[in-house]
């Protein structure tokens, strides 16, 4: 087991990867299939799926799509005004896990759990399996970055972008999806929405500043080199 703690110490939120250096192995993505399927949940619910994205052919055209449609917010930058900023590695990295979260859970072992519960349950979940993949593709000698920001999902043509987001996402997996939905006897009935997405590859840019920077049309936020160090430590007595 690799213990370098220089793993945790020198990670960062990467804002744009190698254009050159994206080499991601195969053997490396089968065990991060196997990890997937062996993260525990709570309560036996699930309700978040992951999916893989390439950087080549239609995958690459589907996260473009994601980033102008969702992957974005607006920022006032000091020196820059108000920017538009681009989650940018949800198109830009060698590849992607992107969490797809579904209205109602597809697998449920308590079906007396109100609508908030289930929502709570579902997000710590998702998050469980954030933190797992994040640990694993350090160690496996990855940079990430981690996105949530859905501004642009939310805020302009919703109702379409939910619409085109469905039914890409029905077209291209349709075999996947009719196999989970066949668990609980929701066939044609579950709505789904794109969440987390785990943006990795072999190196990334590295700023020593923030500031805006652009790649092709889009506006991202370059940043600092190493994560702010915490003030205060969330371990007591070990």
């Amino acid at each position: 087991m690799n213990k370098d703690i220089s793993i945790w110490e020198n990670r960062y939120t990467v804002r744009k990867f190698s254009d050159q250096n994206r080499t991601v192995k195969q053997e490396d993505l089968e065990y991060l299939k196997q990890v997937i399927t062996h993260v525990p949940t709570q309560c036996g619910i699930k309700q978040n799926i992951w999916l893989y994205l390439s950087d080549q052919g239609k995958d690459l055209e589907f996260r473009k799509w994601l980033l102008e449609n969702g992957y974005w917010t607006e920022n006032f930058i000091s020196n820059h005004g108000n920017v538009k900023e681009y989650m940018l590695p949800v198109y830009q990295a060698p590849a992607l896990l992107l969490s797809i979260v579904s209205d109602d859970p597809y697998i449920n072992m308590d079906e007396k759990k109100d609508t908030e519960d289930l929502k709570n349950l579902n997000n710590r979940n998702e998050g469980i399996y954030i933190g797992v993949l994040l640990s694993e593709l350090l160690h496996l000698g990855y940079q990430v970055g981690t996105f949530g920001c859905l501004v642009g999902f939310h805020r302009e043509n919703s109702e379409q972008k939910k619409q085109y987001f469905n039914q890409y996402i029905r077209e291209n997996y349709s075999e996947e999806i009719d196999q989970i939905e066949k668990l609980q006897n929701l066939t044609g009935k579950l709505k789904f929405f794109p969440s987390v997405a785990i943006a990795f590859g072999p190196e990334g840019e590295i700023s020593k500043e923030t500031k805006v920077k652009k790649y092709k049309n889009y506006d991202y936020l370059a940043f600092r080199d190493t994560p702010v160090k915490k003030r205060t430590s969330n371990v007591i007595n070990l």
